[in-house]
């Protein structure tokens, strides 16, 4: 969802001046149903009256994307294959869901999986962070995972 607030000059529309955007990443969770229309119409509603109340100009909600999250079985053979190699690299797979761009195969019956090269946590908020110590590692494991793909016969 892409949250702009307008206002009287400047760029844009005649008039209007970009001065914020908000965009809201909301992920969701693998096997979860999508709000139906309604419930984003509400949420939209509750940003604009949040936005407006102390007498701001009016705001413009638009739903910019939705991204469920998906996963591929974990005894696929490109999860297994990807788990074997990171585990020879003394780190331990963690098989999760997570809205990735992998989830644009997903929907087409492609088996895909994203290979993260470090861990952290907090995910898309303030609070997100990763361990830089791994990354060496972590890239040297997808190194060889994609090695290993060309070698295999699919």
């Amino acid at each position: 969802m892409s949250i702009t607030r307008p206002s009287r000059s400047g760029t844009g529309p005649p008039g209007t001046r970009e001065l914020a955007r908000l965009v809201l990443d909301r992920t969701i969770a693998l096997g979860a149903v999508p709000a139906p229309p309604r419930h984003e119409q509400r949420r939209a509603q509750v940003v604009r009256d949040w936005w407006t109340a102390d007498g701001l100009p009016a705001v413009s909600v638009h739903t910019i994307g939705e991204r469920p999250a998906g996963q591929l079985d974990p005894d696929h053979p490109l999860a297994t294959l990807a788990a074997h190699v990171l585990r020879e690299a003394g780190i331990p797979p963690r098989l999760t869901a997570a809205s990735t761009d992998a989830n644009a195969a997903y929907p087409r019956g492609i088996p895909a999986l994203t290979l993260g090269i470090t861990t952290g946590e907090g995910t898309h908020t303030e609070q997100e962070w990763i361990d830089a110590d791994p990354v060496a590692a972590g890239l040297a494991a997808l190194a060889a995972t994609v090695a290993r793909l060309d070698e295999q016969e699919w």
